[in-house]
């Protein structure tokens, strides 16, 4: 069976070109993620949102979910295509007219990106790190949200002193001490700190001394949380991010980017958009490397 890919990330796309062969690593409604040591890449039913390592299929979820991967099963790489070995027939997904969607972020925000991701996180409609950044109540929240946030809450207010006196590594510290803070796929922390680090790309930080100090942190604490969580802050790390996160440079309406962030994962999205709202008002004016 031939199955076209859709869409990739440039980035999904530069790690296949190197990698010969993957196997299944779990399989979700909606994904099928594959691994090659510390490399892991996302196939996705039509209609997902582009992440770093995504391959889109033109699949629908419940098409995907009938496909014949479990988890440890071979996946082959070849030229523009990746063959999928199950126990039925062979998937052989192509990738010759995928549409690749540049994942690298660049710095550059709107002037008023500030009061418009703070619009955006008052009108989601998610839980996560969001009720801690909007003066809006959300929705019930998962068993141990609380006791989460209020854990969020402290190390965000340590960070957040730390900053006022620039002191950069202490600061640094506190923020990648969210790392594994959650639940889910992905935590809220790390959602949450990938939204950091994206926020210091798109503010034109990179070269400040937090940012340095923050990715140094941020390394050294990512093998205390899960392997897809991981993969997804390491692509932060090297500025690799969602269609969403890119598109925050370009001027767009509060509806469509409330869209384009709920679309990712239950509050994935917004916990990130939090992230890169923490950056925008805890470095309000253009600072000084």
């Amino acid at each position: 069976m031939n199955i076209p890919i859709i869409f990739t990330a440039s980035y999904a796309l530069s790690l296949l070109q190197k990698t010969t062969s993957f196997q299944v690593h779990s399989v979700y409604r909606k994904t099928i993620n594959l691994s090659s040591g510390s490399t892991l890449l996302s196939l996705q039913a039509s209609g997902s949102p582009v992440s770093p390592l995504s391959l889109v299929t033109s699949l629908s979820q419940a098409e995907l979910e009938a496909l014949d991967a479990k988890p440890g099963a071979s996946v082959l790489t070849g030229p523009d295509c990746l063959v999928l070995s199950g126990s039925g027939a062979e998937a052989v997904f192509l990738l010759s007219d995928a549409q690749i969607v540049n994942s690298l972020l660049r710095p550059g925000l709107p002037a008023n990106a500030s009061c418009l991701i703070r619009e955006v996180l008052s009108s989601a409609d998610t839980t996560g790190f969001r009720v801690l950044f909007s003066e809006l109540e959300a929705g019930p929240a998962p068993s141990g949200q609380f006791l989460i946030n209020e854990a969020a809450r402290r190390l965000l207010d340590q960070c957040t002193a730390s900053i006022r006196t620039e002191d950069w590594e202490t600061a640094a510290g506190f923020l990648a001490r969210l790392t594994g803070l959650g639940i889910g796929l992905t935590p809220s922390g790390d959602d949450f700190l990938c939204g950091v680090l994206a926020g210091l790309i798109l503010s034109g930080m990179t070269g400040h001394p937090f940012s340095t100090a923050l990715n140094r942190a941020v390394r050294s604490h990512l093998d205390q949380t899960n392997d897809i969580s991981r993969a997804f802050l390491s692509c932060s790390l090297l500025g690799q991010f969602s269609q969403a996160v890119c598109s925050l440079a370009f001027p767009r309406p509060a509806s469509e980017i409330l869209a384009s962030f709920q679309a990712i994962g239950h509050s994935s999205g917004t916990d990130t958009l939090c992230g890169i709202y923490y950056i925008l008002t805890s470095f309000p004016k253009e600072p000084t490397a």
